[in-house]
């Protein structure tokens, strides 16, 4: 019987989903003479149709269904008399801009914002409705990603970008950068920096009027006047290489007062007879250096309690590479030490020694040693600054 009263129910929703509605839970005698009444006095239909359990969809009033709504009805002839018209396009002029294709951080945009086609990368032409400033909408033809310089020369694909026809600047949403992984490396002072997730830096702004801006010809100016241009052009002179920069449109680049490769280009060494020996003689020659810190030179059985020697004077002999070695404790015992090597080797060997070299340590550069050689008619050979050993 169940079954028989559930498959009425449903023809009769079909005719009239009211009456079906009515008869849905009622017993199948009072269902049967309520749709006989229901055929035979058709006003009872208009009651039903007033009733509370029917609800509009569309004005969410009772007593009526969503296709039978008068109000819907009523809105749909009102647009469909007005005429058909092209969604409008606002050109937003920014406020303060660069002028010069740079670059605006704006912290509570969206999405990247160009106004010039070549500006995107992946570019999908996909029309899409945006809210400005100010609650306008306009239309963006596409979408895809701002390609900005980077510091390195390089580029830089930002996702997350729309094309906006008319827009001068370009913008720099806050939020697209970090869900791409960037951040800002904020300082009270000086530029402010975009660093990539490798943690190097991508760009970097500087605050002009008020505002945030990456200017890459301004930054490119600076980069390139901030090279080595004496090293990168080959250490030429300060006249080639002003005209150099001059005629490459650089400016702004400060040469080094002093290259030390430029010194050690011009440093010439004595040349000898087929050899860089200059004597065959023992004593005649000698190459003195001090040497300090070498521990090494200590017995090998010392004990660690024993303070060594803080110098050691090596002395070398030009002709036959012998070697004397020498303890220092202080370096002014230095001028005495070399006399009593010299006296030495002129008593022991009968040699009268010529030369002397060293470095350009202020040890052997003093009054002291040139008093002790100028006795002997000893020539002082002083090395050129930061000369190889």
């Amino acid at each position: 019987m169940e079954h028989v009263q559930a498959l009425f129910a449903e023809q009769v929703s079909t005719i009239s989903p009211e009456l079906g509605i009515t008869i849905r839970n009622l017993p199948y005698a009072q269902a049967l003479a309520e749709a006989k009444s229901w055929s035979i006095n058709p006003s009872l239909s208009r009651t039903l149709r007033k009733s509370k359990l029917i609800a509009c969809n569309f004005c969410k009033k009772k007593g009526h269904k969503e296709r039978d709504c008068r109000a819907k009805k009523a809105t749909q002839s009102v647009s469909s008399a007005k005429p058909q018209t092209k969604p409008r396009e606002v050109v937003i002029n920014s406020v303060g801009g660069t002028g010069d294709g740079g670059y605006l951080l704006d912290t509570g945009a969206d999405s990247h914002v160009s106004g010039n086609l070549d500006d995107l990368s992946c570019y999908i032409p996909e029309p899409t409705t945006v809210t400005v400033a100010g609650g306008d909408q306009v239309i963006s033809p596409g979408h895809g990603r701002l390609v900005i310089p980077s510091l390195n020369g390089g580029s830089e694909h930002l996702p997350g970008a729309i094309l906006l026809p008319g827009q001068k600047d370009r913008l720099l949403s806050l939020k697209q950068l970090e869900k791409a992984g960037y951040t800002l490396k904020w300082a009270s002072q000086g530029p402010i920096s975009i660093v990539r997730p490798d943690k190097s830096i991508c760009v970097t702004l500087h605050r002009i009027g008020g505002r945030l801006v990456w200017q890459p010809r301004q930054a490119r100016a600076m980069s390139m006047s901030s090279r080595d241009w004496h090293k990168i052009l080959g250490h030429p002179g300060p006249e080639a290489l002003s005209k150099a920069l001059r005629q490459s449109g650089i400016s702004g680049y400060k040469a080094p007062d002093r290259c030390d490769t430029c010194d050690r280009s011009k440093m010439t060494r004595k040349l000898g007879h087929g050899s860089i020996r200059t004597t065959t003689e023992f004593g005649k020659v000698l190459h003195t250096d001090l040497v300090g810190g070498k521990n090494s030179l200590l017995p090998a059985g010392a004990s660690a309690d024993v303070k060594g020697p803080s110098w050691y004077l090596l002395v070398v002999d030009e002709a036959t590479a012998w070697k004397w070695a020498f303890t220092i404790d202080s370096k002014k015992a230095l001028p005495q030490i070399i006399d009593n090597l010299l006296e030495h080797v002129f008593v022991q060997y009968g040699v009268r020694t010529a030369t002397i070299h060293c470095d350009a340590g202020l040890e052997f550069v003093n009054d002291s040693v040139r008093s002790i050689l100028s006795k002997r008619g000893i020539v002082l050979n002083v090395a050129a600054a930061k000369a190889p050993e």
